[in-house]
């Protein structure tokens, strides 16, 4: 579901596609358009047989549109103010790279140094040796950019990860803001950001080369935003303390 407030706008990974959107809600003003915690959640369902074969486009823009109705019935109940309080935090948060084991590099090598001609064993398998090899020779840490914005009773979390739906769902459940929303690919993009639970079940989205960072990201990031969606309700002053 769309959260909007003076034109902010967050849609999840059903409707990716920004051009199919604006497209479809150029009835309205569309001052701000993300991606939101969306790292794991589709609108087609891969699990049942579809025995339609989509256009070219068809799918996005069926999507685009639904979204951009919901968008526009939301932005009808809006409420509108001449003011409202104003806040950002930024922090830097050190990361752990994920490192692939000496026979990971040996067969990532091995898959690299095979002929072109060769029959490969999976269609994208020189595309994660590379991103092995990558991270091998890459630095063991990483520091990335958090931010926490305040726009009135409004939380913002900027992160710069493919964010899954739960760290998005528990942000919002947590925050001490009514309304928080979560801006994914924010300041740099590193990849997937699964749950420590997502990271036992498995999933591509875990692997070495879609995943980058260590396991316990997700509840660092949880945690450091947190402090600054607190940080932001608790030491800034308010407009009647401000005259």
């Amino acid at each position: 579901m769309p959260v909007t407030q003076r034109g902010l706008l967050s849609v999840s990974d059903s409707c990716k596609k920004p051009a199919g959107f604006c497209h479809a809600v150029q009835v309205i003003s569309c001052r701000s358009l993300s991606n939101g915690a969306s790292g794991d959640i589709n609108n087609i369902n891969w699990l049942k047989k579809h025995h339609h074969q989509a256009a070219p486009y068809e799918q996005m823009n069926k999507v685009a549109q639904e979204v951009a109705q919901t968008v526009y019935q939301a932005y009808q109940t809006l409420s509108f103010h001449d003011w409202v309080e104003l806040g950002v935090r930024k922090t830097e948060l050190t990361l752990a790279v994920r490192k692939p084991t000496p026979e990971e590099v040996e067969r990532a090598q091995a898959i690299l140094d095979r002929p072109e001609e060769a029959k490969s064993y999976h269609s994208r398998e020189k595309v994660y040796a590379q991103r092995t090899m990558l991270l091998h020779e890459s630095p063991d840490e990483v520091d990335i950019i958090l931010q926490a914005f305040r726009i009135g009773d409004l939380g913002v979390c900027a992160i710069p990860f493919e964010v899954f739906v739960e760290i998005g769902l528990e942000l919002k459940d947590r925050s001490p803001w009514s309304q928080t929303m979560v801006v994914s690919h924010a300041n740099g993009s590193y990849g997937y950001l699964p749950t420590e639970q997502q990271h036992q079940w498995g999933g591509y989205e875990t692997w070495m080369g879609t995943c980058n960072v260590e396991s316990r990201a997700a509840s660092k990031i949880v945690s450091d935003l947190l402090t600054s969606l607190n940080w932001l309700k608790t030491t800034l002053p308010s407009r009647s303390s401000m005259r």
